[in-house]
């Protein structure tokens, strides 16, 4: 996995996430969110707990593949780790 590949990725969808929601739920879900990179077509997002992955995963994982993948027609998908 190349890290640094991660960050600018996870740091660019960051970016995009952020203009969707209010400050405080981006904030509280994705500020202690990091990039791990790619494992096969799979973009890994590291959370602080199996709670925060599950509350990502069920509200916001449209937004994290949207803009983790580089195109629509992709299938890249994105998972909290």
């Amino acid at each position: 996995m190349e890290t640094h590949h991660a960050d600018l990725i996870w740091t660019e969808a960051l970016a995009l996430i952020a203009q969707r929601l209010n400050e405080g739920t981006f904030r509280i879900w994705f500020g202690p969110t990091a990039g791990l990179g790619f494992v096969d077509d799979t973009f890994l997002v590291g959370v602080t707990s199996d709670f925060a992955r599950d509350w990502i995963q069920t509200r916001f994982s449209g937004l994290c593949l949207l803009y983790t993948s580089p195109s629509p027609r992709d299938r890249t998908r994105s998972r909290m780790q």
